[in-house]
């Protein structure tokens, strides 16, 4: 899930949870929070169950053994009571250990297993890594400990204790949480505050698409090179890309996480304090990820900092070095131990292993050195204390950092070595450019941009200026104070101040009352009976009225009073309070909804156009069309339904598309019919025997489906789809975790604003209804065409099943199906997947085309463009011409051409032809050229001229003598290729005495003309001619 799905089901859930009573608020986010991980990592939810689970468990053991133990002390002699704490003490730490055992050993099995492994060159063995394991693990133990050490007590509730574990925002990356800083804001949040949240997850945002994914290819060309490909110049700016990549990710979806945890109440801690102006490594440590620093800090460097044996090993060394190094030792190899298992944490590699010592030996050694460090401070105070100095700590640190990011990012740690060598012994400061990097010039000036904004905005806030807290109280001011604010019991709280809650309580009551009088002094005596009746006494649910100074009172038992005239005013106040509430709530309103129709706008304008440009003439007028035709790329390049129209009047749309299987077909049929309701769908069962749902290149799916709005059928289309957790695209990514960018496209898309183009502001809609028109001549493959195969239907295979559903579903419908298997030279299995489409055309009483087995349809050496699977426009108009005349004569859909309805395909007819000529002026190739001339809509004029070599190819003469065959279509609707029409006699005539030829054709009106010799230009003239005038359209010379 990218982080704009994420930012997305933050915004749903935070809806839904705000709507929801604050009693069950945390259910609603435990439920969010299971959902998620579902959603993310289905696979993975028995390890979170398992390590919530046991870490709950552990919890209450380790707590009820202490009250045990407790309990035994208060009735044991004292010199018993020391045996009875250690016991106890002992039993909760074997239960400790044990939970921790299981948990990180669960942990270093799924995690490190393959790294191992790789140590000894045996092959990986692929084990499931959960989702955010690491993160929940740490946290869940951080817990344990806390309760060991008797910090708080344990959660009794399981379910309130996995939701801490399972929150969420913070479980991709953390921020590791600790239970006594979330537990309040879990069960019931906290201020909401609006526009901060909104600035942290577009800071966020910000940081990750504008930097990080910018900076990402300059450091894939650096450290994915092979080694020895670039100098240490290159090795350096690779290295600066990384530190700022890696921040920029890391913080951006940090940032992101808070502002969606922000939604719900919740304050994350810190993780990121703008690392880059550290003054020292350690000090870079404890800005860099600091929950898990923190962590390390109190599990790890404190207990072994004060365990027996390091302050053993220290009251040693003192003797030997010095008070100052003992004092310093057990710090120098708590870093040491700390960085080394931080080292790990990321990965069990030398890179990573070399990557924590480098930090630890550094943080070691000065510790041990502090003392000098400070003797020299000392002494040079003016010095260390001025400006110049603190800005070359700050870089010194940055270096130091830097160095270390080649054990991180180097593939091992023999490459971190050789890069880092190189920046000193041979710059090649020559390499050092913008194609070298792999990165644009806009996406360099954008990157320069961004890191300059961020370092200023940082430098801001390294001087105690907050930025974002600016922004956001500014934001907060201009929507009205606390309308930034979603605190409902603001002004609640504020007039509870100066009244008492029973007198605040007493006047709602008041305004709810039908006997108040609003101008009068006097109050029935029956408002008693309006006070409720739950939760107090009888006594106390009455009301008494006192008279004192001329002002009626109301006292309840509890001696609180409250004026009558007091609470008419109050009741004014609230009432005008009211109104700015309302105000205030139509701003939020507004600029929530001006940010939906922004985020609508920049995902619309970042996605990728071909899904938009194929459909939108479809969606924009549904209702017009009678007939859908269905299938993949041979059935998209194929069928013309513009040709359909202009002989027979059908009206129909080519919904097919590239890469589409058979169940995506079927979805893609379910979501068209939820805008239109056609009389027929055509269907080419190409494929019908793959067996899996998605083919390999997942951008298949966006075309079929981006132009859609998220509805249910688009949900049920992706939970299917998506729905095999081992399926993978070309690249290796599950498509189970691409199922939210296929519902939401800006997380597809939203890195594409470097590619876009004026194409993408100016989208040019499809004039061929769906078709897509591909020019190009192959040369020609033969077939052998087996006669009586044997059906090859397998029950269960995937395509088989979704034809069936097809088929069932449009006759639910009361839609007629046609199955047609469109030209194709097809091997062995796909004519005996034809066979078996055959016996189910039968078993459902449809008819079935198979165009494989009519091989007088087309001609392989003329109609297709790649390698004799595709059709081209010729082949395209001869099926087009025979299905539609199939369709008119054995299916009741009416021809349209004079409906009033349909007066727009006019419009659509001049457009079609229109593109034809400009496709036809736009070929370059004498091949593509002749192949266009087989067209209804024109006539044509070709001229060669004496002894050209048109005559001598074989290829060029077939596709002339292409231009005048004619289909004659017989009873049994089997189209056969005819020369009788127009007979080119005299083309061989030509080519044999060597003189020029001229030839005009109106296929339409029938009529051939053909002249031998004459005064021609020279070479080969193809020109398109207007059928009534004559007049040339477009001509183009060879």
């Amino acid at each position: 899930m990218s982080l704009f799905m994420l930012a997305a089901y933050g915004f749903a859930c935070a809806a839904v949870y705000h709507l929801c009573p604050a009693k069950i608020r945390w259910v609603v986010l435990l439920l969010a929070s299971y959902g998620f991980y579902a959603s993310r990592s289905l696979a993975g939810l028995p390890f979170i169950l398992a390590t919530t689970g046991t870490t709950w468990l552990a919890a209450l053991a380790i707590a009820r053994i202490g009250e045990g133990g407790k309990a035994r002390l208060k009735a044991a002699e004292k010199e018993r009571k020391k045996a009875i704490r250690a016991a106890a003490r002992r039993r909760q730490r074997a239960v400790m250990l044990a939970a921790l055992l299981l948990n990180f050993g669960l942990l270093a099995v799924l995690k490190y297993t393959d790294d191992v492994r790789g140590w000894f060159g045996a092959s990986p063995l692929g084990l499931l890594l959960p989702l955010g394991i690491s993160f929940y693990t740490f946290q869940s133990m951080g817990y344990l400990l806390d309760v060991y050490n008797g910090k708080y007590a344990p959660q009794k509730n399981l379910a309130r204790f996995a939701l801490f574990v399972s929150f969420f925002p913070q479980l991709i990356q953390g921020p590791i949480g600790r239970y006594d800083q979330l537990e309040k804001q879990l069960e019931g949040g906290g201020q909401v505050d609006v526009p901060r949240a909104f600035l942290l997850m577009l800071w966020g945002l910000a940081k990750k698409m504008v930097i990080a994914d910018r900076a990402l290819p300059m450091v894939s060309a650096v450290f994915d090179a092979p080694g020895g490909t670039w100098g240490g110049a290159m090795a350096a700016v690779g290295v600066l890309a990384y530190s700022v990549q890696q921040y920029c990710d890391f913080s951006g979806g940090i940032d992101l996480v808070a502002g969606i945890a922000e939604l719900f109440g919740i304050r994350l801690a810190e993780n990121f304090r703008r690392p880059y102006f550290a003054v020292s490594l350690g000090d870079f440590w404890r800005r860099w990820h600091i929950s898990l620093g923190a962590w390390m800090r109190d599990y790890v460097f404190y207990p072994f900092a004060l365990s027996r044996p390091v302050s053993r090993l220290s009251k040693a060394a003192k003797g030997r070095f010095g008070a100052a190094f003992a004092r310093a030792l057990p710090a120098a190899l708590g870093n040491i131990l700390v960085f080394a298992l931080v080292g790990v944490w990321h990965g069990a590699t030398s890179n990573y292993i070399l990557w924590g010592l480098y930090n630890g030996v550094i943080l070691a050694v000065t510790a041990l050195l502090e003392p000098r460090y400070k003797r020299m401070n000392e002494r040079c105070a003016r010095l260390t204390a001025s400006r110049g100095f603190h800005v070359f700590r700050v870089l010194r640190t940055f270096v130091i950092v830097n160095m270390g990011w080649f054990f991180d990012r180097c593939a091992t740690a023999g490459d971190a070595v050789r890069m880092m060598g190189s920046v000193f012994a041979r710059p090649e400061w020559a390499q050092v450019r913008l194609d070298n990097l792999g990165i644009s010039p806009l996406d360099a000036r954008i990157l320069a941009v961004g890191v300059l904004l961020l370092a200023a905005v940082s430098l801001l806030g390294e001087n105690g200026k907050d930025v974002r807290g600016w922004l956001a109280a500014r934001a907060a001011d201009s929507l009205g104070g606390d309308a930034g604010r979603n605190d409902c019991g603001a002004a609640a709280r504020r007039m509870g101040k100066r009244l008492q809650r029973g007198e605040l309580y007493l006047f709602q009551l008041l305004r709810r009352d039908a006997f108040h009088r609003l101008r009068g002094e006097l109050l029935p005596l029956r408002f008693a009976q309006h006070l409720p009746r739950r939760g107090r006494s009888t006594v106390d649910k009455k009301a008494i009225l006192l008279e004192e100074g001329g002002r009626l009172w109301t006292k309840p038992n509890d001696g609180i009073g409250l004026p009558i005239a007091m609470c008419m005013e109050r009741e004014k106040l609230l009432g005008e309070n009211m109104k700015k509430k309302i105000g205030r709530f139509l701003k939020i309103f507004a600029f929530c909804a001006l940010l939906a129709v922004a985020v609508a706008g920049v995902s619309r304008l970042v996605e990728r156009k071909e899904s938009r440009e194929k459909m939108q003439p479809f969606l924009s007028r549904a209702g017009e069309y009678d007939v859908l035709f269905l299938g993949d790329s041979i059935m998209n390049t194929g069928v013309f339904p513009m040709e359909i129209w202009e002989k027979y009047g059908i009206a129909g749309y080519n919904i097919a598309s590239y890469g589409n299987t058979l169940p995506i077909t079927y979805w893609a049929l379910q979501n068209a019919l939820d805008y239109a309701a056609p009389k027929l769908v055509v269907l080419d069962v190409q494929g019908v025997s793959k067996s899996y749902k998605v083919s390999g290149n997942s951008s298949d799916v966006h075309t079929a489906f981006d132009c859609y709005p998220i509805t249910k059928t688009k949900i049920r289309t992706m939970n299917d789809l998506m729905d095999d957790p081992d399926a993978v695209d070309d690249s290796g990514t599950a498509y189970a975790d691409m199922k939210w960018e296929y519902l939401f496209t800006l997380g597809k898309y939203h890195t594409r604003w470097s590619k876009l183009t004026d194409a993408d502001f100016h989208p040019v809609y499809n004039r061929e209804k769906g078709a897509k028109s591909v020019i190009a001549v192959a040369d020609a493959q033969d077939y052998d065409l087996i006669d009586e195969m044997q059906a090859t239907e397998e029950s269960g295979q995937t395509g088989f099943i979704y034809l069936r559903r097809i088929i069932e579903d449009c006759q639910a419908r009361g839609i007629e199906v046609l199955l047609v298997h469109l030209p194709y030279p097809a091997d062995e299995e796909k004519q005996m997947d034809a066979n078996a489409v055959c016996g189910i055309a039968e078993a459902y009483g449809v008819d079935f085309i198979d165009f494989v087995s009519m091989d007088q349809v087309t001609d392989y050496a003329t109609d297709c463009f790649d390698a004799n699977e595709h059709l081209n426009p010729s082949g395209a108009r001869k099926v087009s011409d025979y299905l539609g005349r199939y369709i008119a004569e054995h299916y009741e859909i009416a021809d349209r051409r004079r409906e009033a309805a349909y007066a727009a395909w006019a419009d659509d007819t001049a457009a079609y032809r229109a593109k034809k000529l400009a496709d036809f002026q736009n070929q370059g190739g004498l091949e593509s050229a002749l192949m266009l001339l087989h067209d209804d809509d024109f006539a044509c004029e070709i001229t060669v001229s004496a002894g050209c070599a048109l005559f001598d190819s074989e290829k060029l003469t077939t596709l002339m003598q292409n231009i005048a065959r004619e289909h004659i279509f017989e009873e049994d609707m089997f189209a056969k290729w005819s020369n009788s029409l127009f007979p080119l006699e005299k083309l061989d005539e030509a080519a044999e005495s060597g003189r020029s030829y001229r030839m005009r054709i109106d296929r339409a009106a029938g009529k051939v003309e053909e002249e031998v010799g004459g005064d021609v230009p020279e070479g080969v003239s193809v020109a398109l001619l207007d059928r009534e005038s004559g007049e040339i359209l477009c001509e183009k010379r060879f």
